[in-house]
């Protein structure tokens, strides 16, 4: 026995040598000191891995590991501290490092050794405090103590091994480990508990198994141990690591995360992250602050811990955070956390609408200057010190908190706070981001491009050059294209940045960006590609002649016919069968046929029968609202007038005038009728024409919208030029898996003064001739005498021959609107 620790270093007969060697070791178990040295440097051997049991030395493996269990089982019973601590050591290495030695552990009956040692150790009602933090191997400390720390240091060991967690759980052993912390005061005996409990929630069935236990409330314990006892910085920094990580890895359970908040384990987690973050405790490491941060995050796809954590003010602290850390790991699981917080519903992604009650979520971080500091780390994590997860997650918490919010949008348009230089740096970046950055930095400028400062900023910045080139990205990058499409929609509804887009020049192809373009409709697109590109098209040829003769020279309208007309035969349902680009193609025809050089060729073109198709089948009101106002551009071209009543346009005002009734408007607030009526207004320009129409009977609803101030139609009222129904501008909002929704489109190039509501009070109020027809009938007759009137000045001082600087007053005069002028009108 004397010889034992030198013939353990011999390579030479190792199995003969240590056989004889376990052999002795065993018949010695229970001999007194001085033998205790010897088994207890063995057990250190041991565990330190000194020895090599595999190959021909593998028989001694069982005899090993049983040779151990029985040393920790008997020395409770003699209360032999030091060969508990060494021996409890050597098995717990063993576990760690082999799978075979763990299982062989659990099979050689290990567990009921360990739930003994800890049953033991729990009876008496407290463990023993170290006054310091001295070694737990002392003699001084408590048999009992150290039984609960061997047995709590090997379970962990098992726990770790994935092979053996279950015998674990199985055999009881996690309701023991929880009473322990639940008691301990000892750092060993937290670090190894803590340990244990963050090794086991690997499945949502374990980590409610681990909450039914009791595990949150001996959590929270602990961590308050770690505040008020005097414990090493090290080991209390190990502590809070491990349950930090329990914590993370329990809120991944839908059913965990739902009582969190009422253990109190958030709160007391919050103000130790708030302490060491304005510098009233010791700092906590990156690490630790990003696996608060992914509490948070996890915890806030629960509606009700949502409102909680914003009662504590969390996007303030989330503000701080972003403006104080450079890590990349904080800032990358910050971003997880004001994403899923201000995500209205509760969604971590882009499939859900938001709902107006959640706005304050988004407004809060707003208010609290986040989107100053995410622009600002935009700036760090671009090339050349690119990350690439980061700089997507940043990308990310930007658009949810500018999504359908006017305000954050505004403060993005802030040029005193906020620089979107940045943007189109990292727009520039090119191959140095990865695809999904790309992509999530696409969807964010064609959200900011609905905002009318941010698109000149945009154009300024240069930006449209890069969005154009990833029209041409591979089919892989499809997102990214349709979004950068969108992103171009939006920009060119500024008539400026169109009228400037009609006349550049793409790089690559040393060609105009309109001519660049045509290849792209002989593609097979994406649905929103096509919806995207036809966008473009539509706001390019808005009050745009010259980007109007271009596209139609390009052979893209032609195209975009085509396709709208192997849409429309098709026999699909109503309600499902339509396709956004069908409404934007639709949206198209009427901007072009607003230039009379057009209106020709689209008809020649098989465009007059389309439009008569769409209007009459009614497969879309949006499309019909289209296809209707291009009709009415037609039917000011007076060698198509008698065509369109060949192809039957009255047989449509018949549809238009049974099928809708007068509360079914579009979505600029015009009818179904009011459109209808104002292509006959056209029309009525012709004699003949005009005359079949007071004969029709069946139109008897339309023409009284033409006029209907007396029974007999007033001619001159019908002979006035159509008043189209514009929007301001294309706009755009945010929709699901990042695809953009168009909710307003450009329209015809004459502007709409609506009936005068809301304008005037008292006495002056007309709000209640609204939907009296003769009003509203004298009120397009008062407009049209403007008009007239302000045509007839304009002609007559051209005829003047005058000063130059009489000229320049006609000219201001000349720009002068019917608006104005009825602005000046007393009541």
């Amino acid at each position: 026995v004397g010889t034992m620790d030198d013939e353990l270093d011999h390579r030479d007969d190792r199995a003969k040598n240590k056989k004889t060697l376990v052999e002795l070791a065993v018949a010695s178990s229970m001999l007194k000191v001085p033998l205790e040295d010897v088994l207890v440097g063995f057990a250190q051997k041991v565990g330190s891995r000194r020895f090599d049991c595999r190959g021909n030395v593998e028989p001694l493996r069982p005899l090993l590991v049983k040779t151990l269990i029985s040393w920790l089982a008997a020395s409770p019973e003699h209360q032999n501290v030091r060969l508990m601590m060494q021996v409890g050591s050597a098995i717990a290495g063993l576990a760690i490092d082999n799978a075979k030695d763990a299982e062989l552990m659990i099979q050689c009956g290990i567990m009921p050794v360990l739930m003994r040692m800890l049953h033991l150790s729990l009876r008496i009602e407290r463990l023993v405090t170290p006054e310091t933090s001295q070694s737990l191997s002392s003699s001084s400390n408590s048999w009992r103590d150290c039984a609960a720390t061997s047995a709590a240091a090997v379970l962990s060991a098992l726990i770790q091994n994935r092979s053996t967690t279950e015998a674990v759980v199985n055999a009881g052993g996690l309701s023991p480990l929880i009473e322990l912390c639940r008691r301990a005061n000892s750092e060993v005996q937290l670090r190894h508990v803590t340990s244990a409990m963050r090794e086991l929630c690997d499945s949502d069935e374990k980590r409610e198994l681990l909450l039914y236990e009791g595990g949150l409330e001996s959590m929270s314990q602990a961590l308050e141990k770690c505040s008020i006892l005097k414990m090493d910085e090290r080991g209390v920094t190990v502590i809070r690591k491990n349950i930090l990580s329990c914590l993370q890895n329990m809120s991944l359970s839908s059913t965990v995360r739902a009582k969190m908040w009422d253990s109190g384990i958030i709160n007391r987690i919050l103000g130790m992250c708030v302490d060491s973050e304005y510098g009233k405790k010791s700092m906590l490491s990156n690490e630790m602050i990003a696996t608060v941060l992914a509490i948070i995050s996890n915890c806030a796809f629960t509606s009700e811990n949502r409102r909680r954590f914003f009662d504590l003010g969390i996007e303030k602290f989330l503000a701080r955070i972003l403006e104080t850390h450079k890590n990349s790991l904080v800032v990358f699981h910050a971003c997880l956390a004001i994403r899923n917080l201000a995500l209205r519903e509760g969604t971590s992604d882009f499939r859900r609408w938001n709902s107006d009650k959640d706005e304050f979520a988004q407004s809060g971080f707003g208010d609290s200057n986040a989107l100053k500091h995410i622009m600002v780390l935009i700036k760090h994590f671009s090339p050349p010190n690119a990350d690439g997860m980061v700089l997507e997650e940043l990308l990310s918490a930007l658009i949810v908190l500018v999504w359908n919010n006017s305000k954050n949008r505004s403060r993005m348009g802030n040029k005193e706070v906020i620089d979107l230089q940045h943007l189109t740096r990292l727009a520039a970046a090119g191959n140095r981001i990865n695809g999904r950055a790309r992509q999530r930095l696409a969807i964010l400028i064609a959200d900011l491009a609905q905002v009318p400062s941010i698109q000149s900023n945009f154009a300024e910045c240069g930006l449209l050059e890069y969005l154009f080139q990833w029209l041409f990205l591979p089919s892989a990058e499809t997102v990214t294209r349709y979004c950068a499409a969108g992103a171009i929609m939006n920009m060119v509804a500024n008539e400026a940045v169109s009228s400037k887009f009609g006349k550049a020049l793409f790089a690559e192809t040393k060609k105009t960006y309109l001519i660049s373009l045509a290849p792209l409709f002989q593609e097979d697109l994406h649905e929103s590609m096509m919806a995207n590109l036809s966008g473009i098209l539509a706001n390019l040829c808005f009050r745009n002649d010259g980007n109007r003769v271009k596209i139609w020279q390009i052979g893209a309208v032609t195209r975009l016919m085509q396709i709208l007309r192997d849409t429309s035969t098709e026999t699909t349902n109503t309600l499902r069968g339509v396709k956004h680009s069908d409404v934007l193609i639709c949206a198209l025809l009427q901007n072009i046929t607003a230039s009379a050089a057009l209106r020709r060729q689209v008809a020649d073109s098989g465009g007059l029968q389309l439009l008569l198709d769409i209007a009459k089948k009614g497969r879309d009101m949006n499309m019909i609202q289209y296809a209707l106002g291009a009709l009415r551009n037609i039917a000011q071209e007076p060698s198509l007038q008698q065509t369109l009543i060949e192809k039957g346009f009255l047989d449509v005002c018949q549809v238009v005038s049974n099928e809708y009734s007068d509360k079914e408007d579009f979505d600029d607030g015009g009818s179904p009728q009011e459109y209808a009526a104002a292509v006959l207004r056209n029309l009525t320009s012709n004699d003949t024409i005009r005359k079949l129409v007071r004969q029709n009977n069946s139109l008897h609803r339309l023409t009284k919208q033409v006029d209907s101030t007396t029974k007999t139609t007033c001619e001159e009222y019908l002979k006035l030029k159509p008043v189209l129904d514009p929007s301001d501008v294309l706009k755009s909002d945010l929709c699901r898996d990042g695809k953009i929704l168009k909710t307003m489109f450009s329209s015809t190039d004459i502007e709409k003064f609506n009936f005068p509501v809301g304008k005037w009070r008292g006495s002056l109020s007309c709000d209640y001739l609204a939907d009296d027809p003769g009003a509203r009938a004298a009120w397009w007759t008062i407009l049209d005498v403007i008009e007239r009137l302000k045509q007839n000045s304009s002609a007559m001082r051209a005829e003047a021959d005058d000063t130059t600087d009489l000229n320049c007053q006609d000219q201001a005069a000349d720009d002068v609107s019917a608006q104005d002028i009825l602005n000046h009108i007393p009541g």
